[in-house]
């Protein structure tokens, strides 16, 4: 494997496919039909192949995100040496169950990133601890500089790699589908918070807090808004990944009620 090749079609991911989708082949491949063809038609997808393997390579603001089918461990692959290139993948509970997969590409120069928990709960299960912060206003944002503030805040809080990245282009259709929060402490912009609803689902997607605010309980008076804002009944669900290695954070959403649904990521970088 050694050049990045652009995918112009459909017909060309289905040959792709065809010839390295087999009954015992090892993949974090999930990319959906109509997600091949919106990143077709923005350019935004290539591939790289050998005799045995083949990864999809999906062009982000950073890095290139890797799908792959791998029929052969014993394999290498080689990818240009001026990119940034980021694997995630699913596993249940035990890291050992994809020992194997994560031994080959250490050997193929990625590094461990992060590894995140998927967290879950019925607000019936959940107890909230609020708090008095004088001064403080929770809000839908409410126009494009707003949307602006809390994306630059997620953006430069998470790993700008391995989270969910929100590019300008997203603005509009943030501030469309009004799930993005905004905090004010005085007026003055202090945090934010995106969440979506997917298939009845609650999600919480991103929650920070700029820097000179923490410490006042602000985060969780957002998570609070957040939780209340879209219930609809003691039976609702609310979902969203969190970091492992943020064992604070952990804590706290443990002590809230969340349990974990034994589904974890990691991700690995390159």
């Amino acid at each position: 494997m050694r050049n990045i090749l652009l995918i112009t079609s459909l017909k060309e991911v289905d040959i792709l496919e065809c010839q390295y989708k087999k009954r015992n082949t090892v993949s974090n491949n999930y990319l959906l039909i109509n997600e091949y063809e919106s990143l077709i038609a923005k350019r935004e997808l290539f591939y790289c192949k050998g005799n045995e393997n083949v990864v999809f390579l999906v062009k982000k603001p950073n890095c290139y995100r890797i799908y792959y089918y791998i029929n052969s461990f014993n394999e290498t692959i080689s990818l240009p040496f001026n990119n940034t290139y980021l694997i995630e993948i699913l596993f249940r509970s035990k890291l050992e169950r994809i020992k194997e997969e994560i031994d080959y590409w250490l050997k193929n120069g990625f590094k461990i990133n992060l590894v995140r928990d998927l967290l879950k709960a019925k607000h019936s299960d959940l107890t909230l601890a609020y708090h008095r912060v004088d001064g403080l206003a929770i809000n839908l944002a409410k126009d494009i500089d707003e949307i602006k503030y809390a994306c630059t805040l997620f953006n430069s809080t998470f790993d700008k790699y391995s989270a969910d990245y929100i590019e300008v282009s997203e603005y509009q259709g943030l501030l469309k589908k009004q799930n993005i929060l905004i905090a004010k402490l005085n007026g003055e912009n202090a945090g934010a918070m995106h969440f979506r609803i997917e298939h009845s689902v609650v999600w919480g997607a991103h929650l920070a807090v700029d820097s000179k605010f923490r410490g006042k309980h602000i985060g969780v008076e957002l998570y609070n808004h957040f939780l209340n804002l879209n219930k609809i009944t003691d039976n609702t669900i609310y979902c969203h990944w969190t970091q492992h290695q943020n064992k604070q954070t952990m804590g706290m959403y443990l002590k809230m009620g969340f349990k974990y649904t034994g589904k974890s990521t990691i991700s690995l970088i390159k």
